[in-house]
C-alpha cells in the first residue's frame, strides 16, 4: 500500500485500533474520506473516546463539509472545529463565502454513545448543521448551531457566538430526557428547547437566552406537546427551573410557545408572538404549579393569545406593559386552571376584582400599577374597629404588582370625623410609617410612626399615593391609582379575641384562629398586627380567657 492510501485508510478507524469499539470517519460531501491534512482521529487511552479536529477547508470560496459518522456505541470525548478562514488577496479574513458545514451523525448499529464536548476553535464561518448521539450529549460551542439531538441527556451548555443576526443561532436542540445546562444565543435566536421530562433542578437551575426570539420551549414528550398545541389538555409536562431571556443585549425579543408541568424561576420576553408562518396567536401555559416571574415588556393584547397558570398554584407575578409604553394593553385572557378545571379563573383587564387567593397567591399586573382593592385592607368604605391598645392599627395597600418606597412619603393621609360630610383634613407624614411588607412585595404596610397616634379611632381617613411610590420593574415609574382609598376606623373592639361573638372567649375562638393561621395581613386573627397570625396571637387569646370584660 503507497503512503497515500494509508493516509486515507487513517481517517476510517474501526475497532481494531486500541481495542476501541465501533468506528469513526470523517468524510467530505462527496462521501470521500477526508484527508489527514483536513481531519484527525485519535483515541484517548485513558477514557476509551476518540478525539476528532477538524483542520481547514478543502474548497476555499465554496463550500466544506464535513461528516463525522460513528457507529458500534462509540464515545467522542472532543470534537474540535479548529478551521481557519479563507485569506483574502490582502491577507485578510474572508469567512463569507468560504463557510464549513459539519454534521456529527450516528450510524447502525449502534450509533455514537455520547459526545463530551463541540467547539468551534477556528475563525472560518462555521455552521454545526447535525449532532446526534444515542444517550448523552456535553457542551457546545459554534457560530451557527443546528439540530442537536440526544437520546437521553443534554447536560450543556449549547452556545451560539454568532455575530447580531435575527436568523441565526441555534435551530433546535432537543433531550429525550433532561437538558441539565444553558443554551445560549446572545446575538441571535433560538428556534425549539426541548426536554421530554426536565429543564434544569432545583440545585442547579439553567439559563435560556437569546437576543432576537425563541420559538419554542416544551418541557414533555412529544405526543404531549402536540396534544397541547391541538388544544387538548395534558398532564404529562415536566419540571423546568430555569430563567429564560429572549431579549438579552437589548433585543427585541419574542416568544411563540412555552410549555411546562411546574416552572421556577424567571421568564422575560418583550411579547408573544404570533407564529410568522401560520399566523397561530402564541401561548404559555404551565399545568402544575408555577412559582415564577413573567415579565412581558409590551402590551398583552391579542384576544387570541393566551396564558395558563395552574389553579390554586401559582405563586409567582405576572408583569405586562414592564417598558412602561403609554398606552400599554392587557386585553389578553390569562386562565389559571384548565378549560375543564371546576376551579378555572380567567382574568383580563388590569382592574380585575379576583382577590390573591383566588390566583393561588400569585399576582398580575399591568404597569404602571394600580390599587388592587379587593385585596387592600381595610375595604373601601368599610368601618372597622381599632386595634387594642398596645396594637397600632395597620392598612394593607395591595399592589396589582410589586412597589418600591423611593422617598419619604409615599402616602398621604387625610382624615375627617366618622359619619361627616366635612372636609378632609391632611396628617402630618411624620405621624406614619409606610413601608413595604417583607412578606409580599405587592403591599404597603400603613400604621402609627413611633410614639404617635396613627390612624385614632372615630375617623374616616382617605389615602392617595405620591410620586415616590413606584412600580418595581425597569425605569421605575410612579404607581397609578385610580382614586384614592377611603375607609373608617371605629371605637375598638373592647374583646377582640372573641372572634365568635358569644361573650366568652374560650376553645371555640381557638379553632377560629387556627383557621386564620399563618400570613394573613388584616385577618381578625391578627391581634398584634403584624401581619401573620400565629403563636404570639394564640397567647393573647389564651391571656384573655373567660368572660369578656
Amino acid at each position: 500500500m503507497n503512503r497515500s492510501r494509508c493516509l486515507l485508510a487513517a481517517l476510517v478507524i474501526g475497532a481494531s485500533v486500541a481495542e476501541a469499539p465501533g468506528a469513526i470517519t470523517v468524510t467530505r460531501s462527496d462521501g470521500s474520506p477526508a484527508l489527514p491534512e483536513e481531519a484527525s482521529i485519535t483515541l484517548n487511552p485513558v477514557s476509551g473516546g476518540w478525539d476528532v479536529t477538524l483542520l481547514s477547508l478543502y474548497l476555499p470560496g465554496g463550500e466544506t463539509v464535513y461528516t463525522v459518522t460513528g457507529d458500534g456505541g462509540v464515545h467522542i470525548d472532543n470534537i474540535y472545529i479548529d478551521v481557519p478562514c479563507w485569506p483574502g488577496p490582502g491577507g485578510e479574513c474572508v469567512p463569507a463565502g468560504s463557510p464549513v458545514y459539519v454534521h456529527v451523525l450516528s450510524a447502525e448499529p449502534g450509533g455514537i454513545y455520547s459526545i463530551g464536548n463541540v467547539e468551534q476553535r477556528g475563525t472560518a464561518e462555521t455552521l454545526l448543521l447535525n449532532v446526534q448521539a444515542e444517550q448523552d450529549i456535553g457542551s457546545i460551542q459554534a457560530e451557527i448551531i443546528g439540530t442537536i439531538v440526544a437520546g437521553r441527556d443534554i447536560t450543556g451548555p449549547i452556545v451560539s457566538t454568532t455575530p447580531d443576526h435575527d436568523a441565526r443561532g441555534i435551530f433546535w436542540v432537543e433531550a429525550r430526557r433532561d437538558i441539565l445546562g444553558d443554551v445560549l444565543t446572545p446575538n441571535g435566536r433560538i428556534g425549539r428547547v426541548w426536554a421530554y421530562r426536565n429543564m434544569g433542578s432545583p440545585d442547579a437551575p439553567i439559563r435560556i437566552e437569546a437576543r432576537h426570539y425563541i420559538n419554542g420551549i416544551f418541557a414533555a414528550p412529544g405526543a404531549c406537546v402536540q396534544e397541547w398545541i391541538a388544544g387538548n389538555e395534558i398532564t404529562c409536562a415536566g419540571d423546568v427551573y430555569a430563567d429564560i431571556n429572549t431579549r438579552v443585549n437589548g433585543g427585541l425579543g419574542r416568544i411563540f410557545r412555552f410549555l411546562a408541568g411546574t416552572f421556577h424561576g424567571r421568564f422575560e420576553t418583550r411579547t408573544i408572538m404570533a407564529d410568522a408562518a401560520t399566523g397561530t396567536p402564541g401561548s404559555m401555559a404551565v399545568t402544575e404549579f408555577c412559582e415564577a416571574d413573567f415579565v412581558l415588556g409590551r402590551s398583552f393584547a391579542n384576544p387570541a393569545q393566551w396564558i395558563e397558570l395552574p389553579p390554586q398554584g401559582f405563586t409567582g407575578q405576572v408583569v405586562i406593559n414592564a417598558d412602561n409604553i403609554f398606552g400599554g394593553q392587557w386585553t389578553s385572557p390569562i386562565h389559571l386552571g384548565a378549560a375543564s378545571s371546576p376551579f378555572r379563573v380567567t382574568i383580563v383587564g388590569p382592574n380585575y376584582t379576583q382577590s390573591t387567593a383566588a390566583l393561588g397567591g400569585g399576582s398580575i399586573g399591568l404597569v404602571p400599577f394600580g390599587l388592587h382593592l379587593a385585596a387592600t385592607t381595610p375595604r373601601p368604605g368599610e368601618v372597622v374597629p381599632g386595634s387594642a391598645p398596645g396594637a397600632p392599627f395597620v392598612a394593607y395597600l395591595q399592589h396589582y404588582g410589586p412597589v418600591l418606597i423611593d422617598g419619604p412619603v409615599p402616602i398621604i393621609v387625610e382624615r375627617r370625623p366618622l359619619n361627616s360630610t366635612g372636609i378632609w383634613i391632611p396628617l402630618s407624614p411624620a405621624d406614619f410609617s409606610a413601608t413595604i411588607d417583607p412578606a409580599d412585595a405587592n403591599v404597603v404596610r400603613v400604621t402609627a410612626a413611633a410614639n404617635q397616634a396613627g390612624f385614632a379611632p372615630g375617623f374616616e381617613y382617605r389615602l392617595s399615593t405620591t410620586a415616590q411610590l413606584r412600580c418595581d420593574v425597569p425605569g421605575t415609574p410612579p404607581v397609578q391609582w385610580a382614586w384614592s382609598h377611603s375607609f373608617g376606623v371605629d371605637v375598638a373592639d373592647s374583646c377582640p379575641a372573641d372572634f365568635n361573638d358569644d361573650g366568652i372567649i374560650n376553645m371555640g375562638d381557638v379553632i377560629v384562629l387556627i383557621g386564620y393561621w399563618g400570613p394573613s395581613p388584616g385577618s381578625p386573627g391578627d391581634l398584634d398586627g403584624d401581619g401573620h397570625v400565629g403563636f404570639r396571637d394564640l397567647l393573647r387569646v389564651i391571656g384573655a380567657w373567660g368572660v369578656c370584660q
